[in-house]
């Protein structure tokens, strides 16, 4: 039997991205949630079984779903999204045109530094 996402977040994007269609909105926002001693590996699957369960429903409407990556040192404590190549590897496991990074970067200068570099 193949995993399921939480049924709330499949849900809710199932029931917001035809909201985001009809209103004109073409990206809607979504964060990876925190850490609480998941490793990067657990959280990608985690990340990845949900979007890949809705990416195709972004496809056909023609939004595009974008995770923020935020720092985790001040204002986001235990976030996980909190790197460039954190969120990378979740972009090539999803695989979808319609789901990018939103790249903060005031959160990404506090985590990272030399932003114009990475």
């Amino acid at each position: 039997m193949s995993p399921v996402p939480t049924p709330c977040f499949l849900a809710n994007f199932r029931r917001l991205l035809p909201s985001a269609k009809k209103h004109g909105v073409p990206n809607m926002i979504c964060f990876s949630g925190n850490r609480r001693d998941v490793s990067d590996e657990e959280a990608w699957d985690n990340c990845a079984l949900l979007l890949n369960n809705v990416k195709a429903q972004a496809e056909d409407l023609g939004v595009t779903i974008v995770m923020e990556l935020l720092n985790s040192k001040v204002n986001h404590k235990d976030y996980h999204c909190d790197k460039t190549p954190w969120g990378v590897e979740l972009v090539k496991r999803v695989g979808s045109p319609r789901f990018k990074l939103l790249y903060d970067i005031y959160h990404m200068q506090i985590m990272e530094g030399d932003v114009i570099r990475m």
